[in-house]
């Protein structure tokens, strides 16, 4: 059954994290210099990569998770190590020149996969779709709980 509620809330929070206005000058200054017929069809498939990661996640991300043995807070962990990593490269201030080549198709990466479907954005589109378990679970202090409460606040 479609839940306008869970709907307007997974929109508006991948809105909010794929973050449109800030893609837009990445997506130019990757594509400066070629013809519109070319953006335009970067365009289209960034944004058809970036579903199709996001909607693959959503479906079997906890099914992958599960089968290359990660758990979610591991993900959350490594996801902000590696930010740790990219701000301290930024405050270093060490740059690169990044060269641009013509052939090379930057509508799969970096637009499409890290940058429009990224981890954040996998990981939200994933939340929903998972069904809540009905048996009581353990608890990190041992006491059994419920499954949406926990005794002590993990």
């Amino acid at each position: 059954m479609f839940d306008l509620a869970v709907f307007g809330s997974l929109f508006l929070t991948l809105f909010v994290i794929m973050d449109p206005p800030g893609i837009t000058p990445i997506f130019l200054a990757l594509t400066a210099g070629r013809p519109g017929k070319v953006q335009k069809r970067m365009a289209f498939q960034a944004v058809c990569v970036a579903g199709g990661v996001i909607t693959v996640f959503g479906l079997l991300g906890h099914q992958i998770l599960n089968y290359l043995h990660v758990s979610v807070p591991a993900l959350m962990i490594a996801g902000g190590l590696l930010l740790l990593l990219i701000a301290l490269d930024l405050l270093t201030g060490k740059t690169d020149e990044p060269k641009q080549t013509k052939d090379v198709n930057v509508a799969l990466v970096p637009l499409g996969m890290p940058l429009l479907a990224g981890p954040g954005r996998s990981c939200r589109s994933s939340s929903p779709c998972r069904r809540p378990t009905r048996s009581p679970r353990r608890c990190p202090c041992g006491r059994r709980s419920s499954p949406s409460t926990s005794c002590c606040g993990w």
